[in-house]
């Protein structure tokens, strides 16, 4: 991930009032970040992503609870989210944090050749 990579994909992100982008920081350094989208009472965790450098440090945690307390506010009453279905790392993660995986599984094309099958986990935001 890089600033460039999503610079024109964030521009659409924060247009859209749905939806909504937080960045956790540490002097002047990004550390994460977390795109959430609450339409009627469905949320979703678009995506997720907390630089190596401060994994274990509740940075991820920290995300995550704010983004599922902002799709609460939103009019939320559950959420769902899409997560890579052979990382154990981000599954283990969600599931400490009462995320539970539904079932569901989908496989998106991220080029011609490159496959990345999800699996799906939801949560009540109660």
């Amino acid at each position: 991930m890089t600033a460039s990579a999503v610079l024109g994909t964030w521009k659409e992100w924060l247009a859209d009032p749905t939806t909504s982008v937080f960045v956790a920081t540490e002097d002047r350094s990004v550390l994460g970040f977390l795109q959430v989208r609450a339409k009627d009472v469905d949320g979703e965790v678009m995506s997720l992503y907390v630089d190596p450098s401060a994994w274990s440090r509740g940075v991820g945690s920290l995300l995550l609870a704010f983004g599922e307390e902002r799709m609460a506010i939103d009019g939320a009453s559950s959420a769902h989210l899409w997560t890579a279905k052979e990382s154990g790392q981000s599954r283990s993660f969600y599931e400490h944090r009462g995320w539970v995986a539904s079932g569901a599984e989908q496989t998106q094309m991220l080029r011609s050749d490159v496959a990345l099958h999800e699996v799906e986990y939801r949560k009540p935001l109660t």
